[in-house]
This record gives structure tokens, sequence and C-alpha cells, in this order.
């Protein structure tokens, strides 16, 4: 097992962070008037083409692409039971996007929630890097 550092960070940051922001960039550009009708006429064509003319949506799954390049020079540098807990970070790094870019208001068990899932992956990345 090796710890740690601070390309490491940086590149699970960066993975988790992309993931994140990609998600809200996605439900942005879902909402979108053309990629709605799209929805609602029901079929693939219609709906594929919405969805590639959608800067937001373009975006978004570009951003999975670099997370997913970033993810994959983080496993090979550290064990996966070390680097996966971080990724539980998105859950709270989403629901905070959502609160800033959405106007999605948390209530209080997200916080709570939240709370403790930073909670407890501190002690799972303190625990293996001790």
């Amino acid at each position: 097992m090796r710890s740690i550092d601070t390309a490491t960070l940086v590149g699970i940051a960066f993975s988790v962070g992309s993931t994140s922001l990609a998600q809200v960039l996605l439900k942005l550009g879902m909402e979108r008037p053309a990629v709605q009708a799209a929805m609602q006429h029901g079929s693939a064509i219609p709906f594929s083409r919405a969805v590639i003319l959608e800067p937001q949506l373009l975006t978004g799954f570009l951003l999975y692409a670099a997370a997913s390049i970033a993810w994959m020079l983080v496993l090979g540098r550290i064990d996966l039971s070390l680097a996966y807990p971080f990724v539980a970070l998105g859950f709270v790094l989403v629901l905070l996007l959502s609160w800033l870019w959405l106007g999605e208001v948390p209530n209080l068990p997200q916080i709570v929630g939240s709370l403790l899932v930073v909670s407890g992956v501190l002690l799972v990345a303190a625990g293996r890097t001790a």
C-alpha cells in the first residue's frame, strides 16, 4: 500500500469535482426545452440529436471522460480501498452545487448525512494512511 501524495490527492479532487460538476451540467442540460421536447417525442433519434446539440450535456460528458482518466491515474498510484471512499465526497459536493446552482435547498437529514459521509471518508483515510 502506498500513501496519498500531493499529485494523487489532486487527481482524486479533480475526478470527484469533475464528476460532481458533470452531474449539475447534465441536470441543467436535461431541463433545456429542446431536450424536454425530444424526450416527449418518445423516439431515440430526436432525443439523441437534442443531446448531441446541447452544450451543457456535451460538457458534462467531457468532464466524465476527463475524470475517468484522472481516476485511472489515481488507481495506478494507490490501493482501490484507499481511493474509493473519496468518491463518496461527490455526494456532498453535488448537494452543495445543487443548492448553489440549482436552488435545491438541502434539508436537515441531507446535511447531517453529508457530515457523516465526510466523517466516514476522513476516518477511512486516516486509518489507511496511519
